[in-house]
């Protein structure tokens, strides 16, 4: 049966993309943009990727874009910086949040936790206006993740 969806994010940012794009988040830990959603005949796939990949299998090898994931990480939640073209994404039982430059289609950033967080990161927000990423976990707790700070040993 193919993968579910979990989470859904409206980019209405048109620098980006001329046309409307819908970024989809799925239980095989794929992030799928598709151009011009709102036109049935007109639905487009510009990019995929595989938003649970670990250091050495980022790239995506299927005709869809998304290949098998390396471990079972449902995108969770997805938070978009239209300023930078950045699309974080997390989920499954990971404490990381990854960022994707969606121009370059790759890897560029991942945010993990404070050590001895033994949550699940269930929800993203970013703002537009700076770099920073707001993960609210399973135990209830907000944090901010600033992808300028340097990175801590976990």
């Amino acid at each position: 049966a193919g993968s579910r969806i979990h989470t859904l994010l409206l980019l209405d940012e048109r620098s980006f993309c001329a046309q409307p794009t819908l970024a989809v988040g799925t239980s095989d830990g794929c992030v799928r943009l598709w151009r011009a959603y709102d036109q049935p005949h007109s639905v487009h796939l510009l990019t995929a990727w595989q938003a649970s990949a670990v250091p050495g299998i980022v790239a995506a090898s299927s005709a869809d874009g998304c290949g098998p994931a390396p471990r079972d990480t449902t995108v969770a939640s997805l938070a978009w910086q239209p300023s930078r073209a950045l699309m974080a994404a997390a989920g499954g039982p990971g404490v990381e949040v990854n960022m994707w430059d969606v121009r370059a289609e790759q890897l560029t950033t991942r945010l993990s936790l404070p050590a001895g967080s033994s949550c699940c990161i269930t929800s993203l927000a970013a703002d537009s206006s700076t770099p920073i990423i707001l993960a609210g976990g399973s135990d209830g707790i907000l944090r901010a993740l600033d992808p300028r700070a340097p990175p801590t040993d976990c």
